[in-house]
């Protein structure tokens, strides 16, 4: 079971100093990211959220995503809030690069803690290849080995993994090129190949960038697939 994400770009606007009375100056651009925010807090019923002070989500439900959203390129600071009775849920500051677009994913429950994790969403794509970017957000467990392997496989015994050890919250991984086909993605604990803790059989597509995240939800872990490029 899946979630796939693709959202629509916000438009984008030009930030314009005007001149004194009597003639107009010079247009004054500022250097800016696109940054959107996902809603991954399992327990909590709706979400808001904001950008250094801009709203970006709006009492939204667990997997909403927003728009593309322009900010300011340099330190951001990311503040998650319970709707229902304001509380702050995390807060991260973060440095945005210019010219780039960003995924920040607020997930983590109050008893073993929230974090939100921050990815470059990539826009350029490997000619021929997926890449694709493969994340542990499973709050329970603390390190796991991913494997990608041909659909039918039955299991992952005596296979080598493609990522090992990979961190709960780790927001370093990078993509990896594939070549596009029909994949079954197995996340085990790190060192357990024969536990399954989750997985979903997916499409890679040529041409395009996506985050393949294992994320809690109310019905047990599912694998969410974001699609980064294209935006």
């Amino acid at each position: 079971m899946r979630i796939s994400i693709s959202l629509p770009v916000a438009a984008s606007f030009f930030c314009v100093a005007c001149g004194g009375s009597g003639g107009g100056g010079p247009i004054v651009t500022t250097p800016a990211s696109k940054l959107r925010v996902l809603n991954d807090f399992v327990d909590v019923s709706r979400v808001n959220a904001n950008v250094s002070g801009t709203p970006i989500l709006s009492n939204q439900p667990f997997g909403f995503t927003s728009v593309f959203t322009k900010f300011d390129a340099g330190t951001q600071t990311i503040n998650c809030f319970d709707a229902g009775t304001s509380a702050l849920l995390v807060s991260r500051s973060v440095i945005l690069q210019a010219n780039n677009f960003y995924d920040a994913i607020g997930l983590g429950t109050s008893g073993k803690g929230r974090h939100v994790l921050c990815f470059q969403a990539s826009q350029s794509t490997l000619p021929g290849q997926t890449q694709t970017r493969i994340v542990n957000g499973d709050e329970d467990a603390p390190a796991v080995d991913i494997y990608v392997t041909p659909i039918g496989t039955k299991n992952v015994n005596g296979l080598t993994p493609q990522l090992t050890n990979v961190q709960f919250a780790d927001d370093t991984v990078g993509y990896k090129p594939f070549a596009p086909a029909a994949y079954t993605i197995w996340f085990t604990p790190a060192g357990q190949p024969a536990t399954l803790l989750g997985g979903a059989d997916e499409t890679f597509v040529a041409n395009t960038n996506t985050t393949l995240l294992l994320v809690k939800t109310s019905s047990g872990l599912n694998v969410q697939v974001i699609t980064d490029s294209g935006n």
